[in-house]
C-alpha cells in the first residue's frame, strides 16, 4: 500500500531553460570587484581587452544568426545536431565576450560607481542576453509562418551584412 512513486525531474534553477547563460557576466564582475579592492588591478586591467569583447560579441551574434537561419530553411535530421553544436560554438565565444564585459563593468563599478555609462554597459549586456536567448529559442522560429520564414531569412542576412559593414568601417 506504501509504494513509492518516484517522478523524477531535472532539478530546475532560475535560468535552467535558458541557452545563453548570465553567469559568466556576473561572475567576473564580482571577481573585478573583489580584485580591486584588494589593489590588484593588473588582474582586471588584462582581462578587459577590445578582442575579448569584439570577438565574443560578434562571433556569438553571428553564429546566432546562423543557427536561426539553419533552423528556419532546414528541416531534416541533421537540423537539431548542427543547431546544438552551433549554440555550443557560440556560447564560447559568448561567455569570453561577457567575461570581458563583466571585468569592465566591474571595474567601473569600483571607480566611478553607478554613473550612466556603467549602467549602460550593464543593461546593454543583459538585454543582449535576452535578445540571444529569444533568437535561440526554437518555438519563436517554429511558430512563424512558412510563408514568412524566407523573409525573416533575408532581413537575418541584411542585419548580419549591415552589422559587419559597421564594424569594419567604423572602427
Amino acid at each position: 500500500m506504501n509504494a513509492s512513486t518516484c517522478e523524477c525531474q531535472a532539478k530546475k534553477t532560475l535560468f535552467s531553460g535558458l541557452k545563453v547563460s548570465i553567469y559568466p557576466f556576473f561572475l567576473t564582475m564580482v571577481i573585478a570587484i573583489f580584485f580591486l579592492h584588494l589593489g590588484n588591478e593588473e588582474i582586471v586591467k588584462e582581462n578587459i581587452t577590445g578582442v575579448n569583447v569584439k570577438f565574443g560579441v560578434v562571433t556569438g551574434a553571428v553564429l546566432v544568426v546562423i543557427a536561426s537561419i539553419f533552423r528556419v530553411l532546414y528541416q531534416g535530421k541533421g537540423r537539431d545536431r548542427f543547431i546544438n553544436a552551433i549554440i555550443y560554438l557560440s556560447n564560447i565565444a559568448t561567455d569570453l565576450g561577457y567575461g570581458a564585459v563583466g571585468f569592465y563593468v566591474g571595474s567601473e563599478i569600483v571607480k566611478n560607481g553607478f554613473v550612466i555609462n556603467t549602467v549602460m554597459w550593464l543593461s546593454g549586456s543583459i538585454l543582449y542576453w535576452v535578445l540571444l536567448n529569444i533568437l535561440y529559442s526554437t518555438s519563436v522560429v517554429d511558430n512563424i509562418p512558412s510563408k514568412l520564414r524566407p523573409t525573416l531569412v533575408y532581413i537575418s542576412i541584411g542585419i548580419l551584412l549591415i552589422g559587419y559593414a559597421s564594424y569594419f568601417f567604423l572602427k
